[in-house]
């Protein structure tokens, strides 16, 4: 509806994946739906649904689309809005939960929660349905065609949630973030030198300020 309100419903399939047939009886491989709702008083935006956060500079929490390096100035900082509808077919790379963002005079609020279900490789092949069994990796692919790939659908749990609180001014602003994740088991890496300094265990954390000034052009 103009530019306040925008909702809808997407399902994907992959080459390979049954379409209301075999193990997706209720059609779809994947299914995702937003509700995103701008400008309304003290709310500048309100998610439900799927939705994308990115805060910051992408060090902590950056789902939307970004340029990587290059010769073009204006990509060196990286802009969008914090909260985003999400409507791409990828089934990785987003949150499904609630998501507001409240405005009072030159303060922003942003807070958000996720749940959500992860394909993961798990580790040994004996005890795939123990809640203790740890994981190796998350999947991001969302490929379920074969048996192999099936073994790995939603294996592990998700919750996240943040938050955002920014002080703008007339050419710039400063915030804080915070974004934590929790984990239905443990991240369990191969005992490789390489993995030394890698993260590990059901629950990880992180604090950030970002700051932005914009001088004449």
């Amino acid at each position: 509806y103009k530019n306040i309100l925008q909702y809808g419903v997407l399902g994907e399939k992959d080459p390979g994946e049954p379409l209301f047939s075999g193990r997706h009886k209720t059609g779809f491989d994947f299914y995702s739906f937003h509700f995103y709702l701008r400008n309304r008083g003290r709310i500048r935006c309100l998610a439900l649904g799927d939705f994308t956060v990115n805060m910051g500079q992408g060090l902590i929490e950056w789902q939307g689309f970004s340029f990587g390096k290059g010769g073009d100035l204006t990509g060196i900082k990286r802009q969008s809005d914090l909260i985003k509808p999400y409507r791409s077919s990828g089934e990785f790379n987003f949150h499904r939960g609630l998501a507001i963002n409240l405005v009072q005079k030159k303060w922003s609020l942003t807070g958000f929660a996720s749940y959500r279900k992860l394909d993961a490789n798990l580790v040994g092949t004996d005890s795939l349905n123990s809640s203790l069994t740890p994981f190796t990796s998350l999947i991001s692919t969302g490929l379920h065609r074969t048996e192999s790939e099936l073994s790995g659908r939603g294996r592990v749990r998700q919750l996240a949630y943040g938050m955002n609180v920014k002080r703008t001014w007339r050419n710039g602003h400063i915030g804080f973030n915070m974004v934590r994740y929790r984990f239905s088991r443990d991240l369990q890496k191969a005992e490789e030198p390489y993995n030394l300094y890698a993260l590990s265990g059901n629950s990880w954390h992180n604090l950030s300020f970002d700051a932005g000034y914009t001088l004449r052009q």
